[in-house]
């Protein structure tokens, strides 16, 4: 499957809710995957490639129905982040608006600190995009303690892509 195209759940739940109810199970000593009445399902033969393949088989009657799940689950979680940065960008745009229609001896000051919240807002939105978009935390983001972590392992793959990944 192309990495870039999007998964179809719908198909991929409707192939599993389809499928002999499980859980499934494989034989430690021949290659079939059972229900739990021991009815066969798929028979691989022997061999221990069999059995590995028989194993994988039972597994994925539960497998797959959790892993739809957390899929849908963490775009849920994507959905509602592309969200909170969208409101946080509308806040800063709404701000904007205000800017300059204060009155008054302390308008200026206002001014300033709407300014100031529009640009927080801005930056958090553009934070949440980023890290949306590549699936961890930025450098200017982290922790102390994140980054203490981070810098022994990114030290460890430099060294990894240095010798060849050997």
């Amino acid at each position: 499957m192309n990495t870039d195209q999007q998964l179809d759940l719908d198909a991929i739940d409707a192939v599993a809710n389809a499928a002999t109810d499980g859980p499934w199970l494989a034989n430690d000593r021949i290659g079939v995957a059972t229900n739990p009445a021991g009815d066969p399902l798929a028979v691989f033969g022997g061999g221990e490639q069999d059995r590995a393949d028989a194993a994988f088989v039972a597994a994925a009657r539960t497998d797959v129905p959790a892993l739809v799940a957390e899929v849908r689950r963490l775009q849920a979680r994507e959905a509602a982040f592309t969200t909170l940065a969208e409101r946080w960008q509308q806040m800063a745009d709404h701000g904007d608006v205000a800017i300059g229609s204060f009155d008054g001896p302390a308008a200026a000051t206002l001014d300033a600190e709407v300014g100031e919240r529009g640009r927080t807002y801005r930056k958090a939105a553009a934070d949440v995009r980023d890290v949306l978009a590549a699936g961890r935390i930025p450098h200017d983001l982290m922790t102390d303690d994140e980054l203490d972590v981070a810098a022994p392992a990114a030290a460890g793959s430099a060294a990894a892509n240095e010798d060849g990944g050997r």
